[in-house]
């Protein structure tokens, strides 16, 4: 999970509630999920469709 939490990422704006935003990061594709905070954790990271991470804070490598 690290490993993509430390990466240098630039996002861009879905315009989409619960998928606001995604990215495009060595040939994958990126997005974060809003989920039912606080019942749940904040975000999901989503590589490739495939969950890879969970955090409540934005992570001070990726820009919005």
């Amino acid at each position: 999970m690290a490993q993509y939490l430390q990466k240098q990422v630039t996002w861009k704006s879905t315009g989409q509630a619960e998928f606001p935003y995604a990215a495009r990061v060595e040939g994958a594709r990126w997005k974060i999920r809003l989920n039912d905070y606080p019942a749940e954790i904040m975000y999901s990271l989503l590589v490739d469709d495939n969950v890879v991470a969970e955090f409540d804070d934005w992570p001070s490598r990726w820009k919005r």
